[in-house]
C-alpha cells in the first residue's frame, strides 16, 4: 500500500506543476462523447419487447418477482389492472413494511387515485408504454413538488 500512496503523491506533485491561469474555467461537466462520434439527429420509436404470452400466476404473490415487461404485459393485455397490481403492492407493503423497514410514508389514496386514471386511459385505447399503469416507489431521496409521494401508479 506504501507503493501506491507514494506513486499518487508522485502524480499529484506533477499536475501541480501545470500552470493554470485564473481564465481556465472550472471542468463542471464532463461529456463521454468521443471526437468523431456521429448520433442520429432524429428520435427513432423506441421498440419494447413485451411479452405476449404472460399469464397471472397461480399464487397471486409470484406477481411480487414478475419483471416490469411482464408486469406491462398483463397490465397491457388487461389481464390485470393497474389498480388491482396497485392494491397487491399497497398489501404487500403493508404487511412487510414493518419487518422491511422500506417505507417511509405510503400515499396510498394518490397511488389508487393514480391507478384509476391510468386503468381509463388505457381502456380508452391510449396505452402509453411499459410503465403505464405501474405501481413504484420512490426512495427517499428524491426532490418532488408539494407532498412528497413515495408511492404511485406510472401515469
Amino acid at each position: 500500500m506504501y507503493g501506491a500512496v507514494r506513486n499518487t503523491v508522485g502524480e499529484l506533485k506533477k499536475m501541480h506543476k501545470y500552470h493554470l491561469d485564473n481564465e481556465v474555467p472550472m471542468s463542471l461537466a464532463h461529456s463521454p462523447i468521443l471526437p468523431g462520434m456521429v448520433f442520429n439527429k432524429k428520435q427513432e420509436k423506441v421498440k419494447w419487447d413485451i411479452p405476449k404470452n404472460v399469464n397471472i400466476p397461480s399464487n397471486k404473490n409470484e406477481l411480487a418477482f414478475y419483471s416490469i415487461l411482464e408486469l406491462a404485459s398483463l397490465i397491457k393485455n388487461k389481464k390485470i389492472t393497474s389498480v388491482e397490481l396497485t392494491r397487491f403492492f399497497i398489501d404487500r407493503l403493508k404487511k412487510y413494511g414493518d419487518t422491511l423497514q422500506c417505507v417511509i410514508s405510503l400515499t396510498e389514496d394518490i397511488a389508487m387515485q393514480q391507478a384509476k386514471q391510468a386503468d381509463k386511459e388505457i381502456a380508452a385505447g391510449k396505452y402509453r408504454g411499459p410503465l403505464h399503469g405501474i405501481p413504484y416507489g420512490l426512495k427517499d431521496l428524491f426532490a418532488v413538488k408539494g407532498t412528497k409521494t413515495t408511492w404511485g401508479a406510472a401515469p
